[in-house]
């Protein structure tokens, strides 16, 4: 979700769950929860954990949908793993293959 720099300035330092009612409130907006809901789905933000200030959830859940999007447009399951990639003081080029060569072993797709 994309907000506007008056929008993000208004929210600034806030809590999701006060944030988006001082947002849903506005007066170019008046959106019920529903209506909120709604739209924060759209961009594969769970609305629950989102007003509940869980960031934890928040973010293992928008990882789940964004990769179940990816899954379904490459029609291929992700394979994860948690395995770091290491960080390299070589020069960027190199640093980009050795990279995707740590991204293409981690996320092989099943067939």
């Amino acid at each position: 979700m994309l907000l506007s720099y008056k929008a993000n300035h208004m929210i600034g330092g806030q809590a999701p769950s006060a944030y988006l009612k001082q947002l849903q409130t506005h007066k170019a907006v008046q959106l019920d929860d529903p209506g909120m809901d709604a739209i924060l789905l759209t961009h594969s933000i769970d609305p629950v954990t989102l007003r509940r200030d869980n960031f934890e959830g928040f973010v293992g859940n928008r990882k789940r949908s964004l990769l179940t999007r990816i899954e379904a447009v490459m029609g291929k399951a992700i394979v994860l793993s948690d395995e770091a990639v290491p960080d390299t003081d070589r020069d960027p080029q190199a640093g980009i293959a050795s990279a995707d060569a740590e991204i293409g072993r981690q996320c092989q797709p099943l067939s």
